[in-house]
């Protein structure tokens, strides 16, 4: 054990061994085995539960403060809406009133309602700090329902709901700038609407936007209405639209009111514009702790320990596990030696199939090693239906007969 650990401990029971004294020590648990593992490097791979017990001797009685509940979410950025628009005075009553109804215990979202009934005085003339009550409501109602849609995304962060909003404001605001009057006038329901795919997923949202592109004045997104159908009538997203076919963005599809044509959304994503850069790199986009599990995952050698890391990916409250996965496949793309870890991608995440076979179909004869080979056959014996484009491709490149038997071996 190194001496400034030692010293940190032993100062440490020094100064909190005080007879009837009770400290409370608020700590990020996550960053505390954090810098335990960096402190010790060797216990990443095994650590015995080191890195909880050396918590344990410090901590007696953990109090851990549960994340906001979806409920908790939508009523928090409600909250936030009311806060934007009403001086502190009608905040905090409204707060006062809620609380003493038990409302946000009681699992009751907020709306206009229970607003008007428990502040009485709310749309008297001067009450407003900023625009007037119509503009209020409506984008009480606009971030009420949108809010539904991306609440379990913002998972119990109230930083990351009240980032959300803001960029939403920032867009409605940059809006109001550009297209001014009535026939250039912005529905807001829409502008929300592609924020929240934005946030939940980046890379579907320039997706959309390069459908977008690539229609006339008058003629609908064909994609965003195919997807939509297949929601409504239950029914199975084909392959070429796999990567849609998530909860969350069949929720946000189910939800969508987007019905205008692709030059019609051109001027909301023209809003959004800095994250529409096409050629972006799926790294240098990851959160730090996002990034911490990419590193993680890429610096392992091991089979064992990186599938342990890919497979929590998903339990990992602060990490998108969709953007360190599609971080990795872009990985893939520059780097074909590291196909063993897109091969547990492959095993593990059935959306991400198809992105994978689209790497693999930009591969050269020469690209092709004797291990490839053999992660090949892990795809092809794990999804023979989405790999058959791979085969299709590799007889078109010339890959040899004997090749393809131990891409196609079952045993």
């Amino acid at each position: 054990m190194g001496l400034r650990p030692i010293l940190g401990h032993i100062t440490c029971k020094l100064t909190l061994a005080v007879p009837k004294t009770t400290f409370i020590i608020a700590i990020d648990d996550a960053v505390i085995k954090y810098s335990v593992k960096k402190t010790y490097p060797k216990i990443e791979e095994d650590d015995f539960g080191i890195v909880d017990n050396y918590i344990e001797k410090i901590i007696q009685l953990p109090i851990y403060i549960p994340e906001l509940s979806e409920n908790d979410i939508i009523n928090y950025l409600s909250l936030l809406v009311v806060q934007l628009y009403f001086d502190e005075k009608i905040v905090k009553e409204l707060s006062e009133k809620l609380t003493e109804k038990n409302v946000f215990f009681s699992g009751v979202a907020l709306n206009e309602s229970n607003i008007k009934e428990y502040v009485p005085n709310i749309m008297r003339e001067g009450v407003i700090k900023k625009g007037d009550y119509k503009e209020f409501i409506e984008i009480f109602r606009i971030i009420s329902g949108v809010s539904k849609v991306i609440s379990c995304d913002l998972k119990g962060n109230p930083r990351q709901a009240k980032r959300f909003l803001n960029t939403f404001i920032v867009r409605k605001k940059l809006g109001e700038i550009y297209y001014r009057g009535k026939e250039n006038h912005l529905d807001y329901n829409i502008l929300a609407e592609l924020t929240a795919l934005e946030y939940m997923d980046k890379s579907l949202f320039r997706e959309l936007y390069k459908a977008c592109m690539t229609k006339s004045n008058s003629e609908k997104v064909k994609e965003l209405e195919i997807l939509k159908e297949f929601v409504q009538n239950n029914e199975d997203f084909t392959e070429q639209f796999r990567e849609w076919d998530k909860p969350k963005i069949k929720n946000w599809l189910k939800n969508s009111k987007i019905d205008v044509g692709g030059t019609e959304l051109l001027r909301y994503f023209y809003l959004s514009r800095e994250s529409l850069h096409i050629n972006y790199s799926a790294v240098d986009e990851l959160t730090l702790e996002e990034r911490k599990a990419y590193n993680a995952i890429m610096q392992q050698d091991r089979p064992v320990i990186f599938k342990k890391l890919i497979d929590d990916l998903k339990e990992k409250a602060d990490v998108n596990y969709n953007n360190v996965i599609d971080a990795i496949i872009e990985s893939f793309r520059e780097n074909y030696k590291i196909i063993n870890k897109c091969l547990t991608i492959f095993i593990t995440f059935e959306e991400k199939r198809s992105k994978i076979v689209d790497v693999i179909l930009e591969m050269k004869l020469s690209d092709i090693s004797a291990s490839s080979l053999t992660m090949f056959n892990g795809m092809y014996k794990v999804d023979k239906l989405r790999f058959n484009r791979a085969l299709d491709y590799f007889e078109e490149i010339g890959i040899t007969k004997e090749q393809i038997a131990v891409i196609t071996k079952e045993e």
